[in-house]
């Protein structure tokens, strides 16, 4: 599967699921971190762990970071949904972490919103 495929895929098969929370309509994202492999350096993150989100300008562009609790950068919310999440993004956590699996499938993470 060349990248193009592999993204187009993923922008597909990103899971939106809405469960109420005190009267209040929750939405929760979830997707594969982007950009793990130029941060190979950071610790492992397990499953469960909170992470950061840094809003970062690339260019023209804006980018959400990921860091772990310690403040090193693990990777990027990918670009199809940066614009959706940047408004209302409260919460990210990791669901899976795969430390032997290739860069893109390496964590699995949720994002909740407002």
């Amino acid at each position: 599967m060349d990248r193009r495929t592999f993204f187009s895929t993923l922008a597909s098969s990103a899971l939106v699921a809405m469960t109420p929370e005190l009267g209040a309509e929750v939405q929760t994202v979830r997707f594969q971190v982007a950009g793990v492999r130029f941060h190979a350096d950071a610790a492992p993150q397990p499953a469960g762990a909170r992470l950061n989100v840094k809003a970062e300008q690339r260019g023209h562009e804006l980018a959400l970071a990921l860091l772990s609790a310690g403040g090193e950068q693990i990777g990027y919310v990918p670009q199809h949904l940066t614009a959706s999440l940047s408004r209302d993004l409260r919460a990210v956590r990791v669901i899976e972490a795969r430390r032997h699996a290739l860069p893109w499938k390496r964590y699995l993470v949720e994002a909740t919103l407002a």
